[in-house]
């Protein structure tokens, strides 16, 4: 089965991703699978922090309200240094669980700081292996 990249943003205050996987012919699960999510923001600075994720398989909450961790190394341009990393497998799981055949796949982000000054890019990495 799959391995899925995805990038998404840059998240403005209050901005919403209703599902990652919209459109993805991976949505609907073909067969019961373990589904995991690794994700990192490119921002870690405290006014910039704040963008939340959620996994929905079929009619079950596999995690609410998540916070996506964010990779910075103080560089002011994207694509120098730490930017454009991960996420790693071994570092940046936010979590994952098992849906049956059919459950439609839902990974949703929101960027939860009103006060943020800069908007936030995520990177998402989202595995589907059956079971």
């Amino acid at each position: 089965m799959p391995s899925m990249r995805f990038v998404s943003g840059p998240l403005t205050a209050g901005q919403v991703v209703v599902n990652v996987l919209s459109g993805s012919k991976f949505e609907f699960l073909p067969v019961a699978s373990m589904v995991e999510v690794f994700a990192v923001t490119d921002s870690g600075m405290a006014a910039n922090a704040g963008v939340q994720m959620e996994l929905t398989l079929g009619n079950v909450i596999e995690f609410d309200q998540m916070e996506v961790p964010a990779v910075s190394n103080n560089t002011a341009s994207p694509g120098i240094g730490l930017y454009g990393q991960g996420p790693n497998m071994q570092d940046h799981r936010i979590g994952g669980g098992i849906g049956a055949a059919g459950d439609r796949v839902v990974i949703k982000l929101a960027q939860g700081s009103v006060a943020q000054a800069a908007a936030n890019t995520v990177r998402t990495l989202v595995l589907i292996t059956p079971v």
